[in-house]
């Protein structure tokens, strides 16, 4: 829901400043903010889930924390170690651009 909402707040902002700058007649207000708000939805999804299928989890009790290295003691979540958080983010930003650019 925040990054639907982030996504909105995005395409309002691209919207009224493409106003300001290019004039009232170029851009509408309505169609920008709505495709902000399904990139920004459609993104998060889609990181959560890649993250979840593509990138190794596994909790450490130590610290208490979730991490991506596995070691001793650690307990395997989910996810197969195909993909680091950084290759999610890219892959996710990739497919959000073109599933964006789509619509």
């Amino acid at each position: 829901l925040a990054s639907a909402a982030g996504g909105l707040f995005m395409g309002v902002c691209f919207a009224l400043f493409g106003r300001m700058c290019v004039g009232p007649e170029a851009l509408q207000l309505v169609p920008l903010a709505v495709l902000g708000l399904f990139g920004g939805f459609v993104g998060s999804f889609l990181d959560s889930a890649l993250g979840q299928l593509f990138q190794s989890s596994f909790y450490d009790p130590k610290s208490g924390c979730v991490v991506e290295e596995d070691g001793p003691g650690r307990k395997h979540i989910c996810g197969v170690a195909v993909l680091s958080n950084t290759q999610v983010n890219l892959v996710s930003a990739l497919l959000t651009s073109i599933a964006t650019a789509a619509v």
